[in-house]
């Protein structure tokens, strides 16, 4: 029994300090996995994947049922998507009491060109179909040949847990990042732990083999990488042995541990002290720090820890940030906007399914042939044109009868049910450019389409909180990695593109710099409005002609401004010196 004991013993996974890391993030992982189930269901991404890409169980039986999918929820969503990232956020950068407007030209030109507001389009796209969306921003150092560059990107909200017990990102303590790169990609990132890494790749691939051991493998050598692989895999499904792809997951947690800074000792205690050295000596403690002062950081891929120390991200952030599609009122997770109307609209495909159904068996009719007709139901096939010969003395002829069609108030309900979905998800007809029955003047059609725009309003107001998080993050790794001056194209100037120099930040403490998002610029508001907003506002002499057309996005409005404005210069001083008559 002692050598039994003794040989359990020895099979047991030997505990390291690593191994207890790795089983804290799983169970992490694990409490954060089972509160997204209940609130938004296991099967919820699977399925709105299988909405976003209309895919439909495959039915191999034949059948005349022609099946009809009306995708219009699906536009709707990609129409406020568009609506809701069609915006340039307007900054205010200041270093200490200055206001850097050099940094703010900089960071916008950044923001375009990273195309920020395409991925802020698929994130928000995100949040309509699943309820929540998320951005997460970097840093590539190998960017424009070396000089390197702030990137954001949209990312697939199955790949993020959050702390459950978290109302936004200003109260969770972690969040948990999942990834399935290549190799050969976690190679260049941490190459510290290569040979670990290759031997877990080794174990993970060494099931399945998609290329065969032919003849033409002696002498077709591929690189490592996805050819060696076979096909790719999607990211919705689980790993498979031998994809070729490996866990990594990234572990940011605001970890509280401390070390002790300097110890007192005896001697220096009873250094210069009173009569009451006694009490002060058991008074006086250690002093101590934060171990992650910014927070930790922990990396890990196939049960190795590739990086676990504090978070290099600037400003104790995180770098991610969610996007809403309703507000979360009970948890972090807010209602999925989709499932207010989405039994609408399948109500709607399945009526006109039935519609077309119905339509299938009209054109499908079925002859009815006397027996005193003589005529041989095998050889009467009822085509255009057919010569049959009819006995004489015949009472009732062949006759073909078609199933009563529906009546035409049938295909009215599917619109029906299509137009409440609209005014559900907020599209009115006042939206659309719709003019209301009766004598709508101007103003009353521009107000209308204002508050036809309620719940885009309402996202707005979101986003904008949203960006505000997402602009911290991009400048204060702005502040930090873009040490050195550098230039950058200014497509805001009169005529031709001009440059603006960054400042290298190099020396300079981050917590002098503060940015802040103008709320305003986040807004949405329909062309139409804006446009007569602009026009009253200049009638009004409220606007000049450069804010007007900066306002509305012309293409050139600095330079049609300043046409402009040489105009009016020319045409005053024509006047100033036209002669007198008399």
């Amino acid at each position: 029994m002692a050598h039994f004991v003794a040989a359990s013993k020895k099979s047991e996974p030997e505990v390291t300090p690593e191994s207890t890391v790795i089983a804290g993030i799983d169970e992490l992982q694990r409490l954060s996995n089972a509160y997204r189930d209940e609130v938004l269901g296991a099967q919820h991404f699977k399925n709105v994947k299988d909405f976003y890409q209309l895919d439909e169980p495959i039915v191999r039986a034949p059948s005349f049922r022609p099946k009809v999918t009306l995708p219009e929820l699906q536009m709707l969503f990609f129409q406020e998507a568009s609506d809701l990232s069609d915006t340039s956020p307007r900054v205010h950068i200041k270093y200490k009491d200055q206001r850097e407007k050099d940094r703010e030209k900089v960071f916008q030109q950044e923001w375009k060109d990273g195309f920020f507001n395409n991925r802020i389009m698929e994130a928000t796209i995100w949040s309509l179909f699943s309820g929540i969306g998320y951005l997460q921003a970097g840093y590539d150092p190998l960017a424009r040949f070396g000089k390197g560059r702030v990137w954001i990107n949209s990312r697939m909200s199955d790949t993020v847990w959050p702390d459950p017990r978290a109302m936004s990102e200003d109260d969770w303590a972690y969040v948990i990042l999942e990834d399935h790169p290549y190799i050969e990609q976690v190679f260049d990132l941490y190459p510290n732990r290569i040979e670990e890494l290759k031997d877990a790749s080794d174990k993970r691939t060494s099931g399945k083999q998609y290329l065969p051991t032919s003849s033409a493998s002696s002498w077709l050598h591929l690189p490592q990488g996805p050819l060696t692989t076979g096909p790719g895999q999607s990211p919705w499904d689980p790993i498979r042995i031998g994809s070729g792809k490996l866990r990594l997951r990234t572990c940011f947690l605001y970890d509280y541990t401390v070390e002790t800074v300097e110890e007192l000792t005896e001697k220096n205690s009873q250094a210069d002290l009173p009569a009451n050295q006694d009490m002060l000596r058991v008074l006086t403690k250690p002093k101590f720090k934060l171990k992650y002062p910014n927070g930790r950081m922990i990396v890990d891929c196939e049960g190795i820890v590739l990086y676990d120390d504090n978070n290099p991200f600037p400003m104790r952030k995180f770098p991610l940030v969610r996007i809403l599609g309703l507000p979360a009122l009970y948890g972090f997770f807010p209602p999925i906007p989709s499932r207010y109307s989405k039994s609408l609209q399948d109500l709607a495909s399945k009526m006109m399914t039935q519609v077309f159904e119905n339509a299938v068996r009209v054109n499908n009719g079925q002859w009815f042939i006397p027996k005193d007709t003589g005529i041989d139901p095998d050889q009467f096939g009822g085509m255009p044109g057919e010569v049959q010969v009819v006995a004489a003395n015949v009472s009732r002829m062949p006759e073909l009868r078609l199933t009563p069609a529906f009546p035409a108030h049938f295909l009215e309900y599917p619109q029906l049910l299509l137009q409440k979905q609209k005014e559900l998800q907020g599209f009115f007809s006042a939206r659309r450019g719709e003019r209301g029955s009766g004598n709508i003047s101007g103003d009353l059609f521009d107000a209308s389409i204002l508050q036809s725009q309620f719940l885009t309003k309402l996202r707005a107001k979101m986003l904008s909180e949203s960006l505000q998080r997402l602009s911290e993050i991009v400048f204060y790794i702005m502040v930090e990695r873009y040490l050195k001056d550098q230039s950058f194209a200014d497509f805001r100037a009169d005529q031709d593109i001009a440059e603006v120099t960054w400042k290298g930040t190099a020396g300079n403490p981050i917590t002098d710099y503060s940015i802040l998002l103008d709320p305003g610029s986040i807004q949405t508001t329909s062309e139409a409005a804006l446009r007569q907003m602009v026009i009253a506002l200049r009638q009004a002499g409220m606007m000049d002609t450069r804010s007007g057309l900066n306002l509305m996005n012309v293409p050139g409005a600095d330079e049609i401004a300043t046409n402009q404005e040489r105009e009016q210069a020319l045409a005053a001083l024509a006047r100033v010196q036209r002669p007198r008559r008399g």
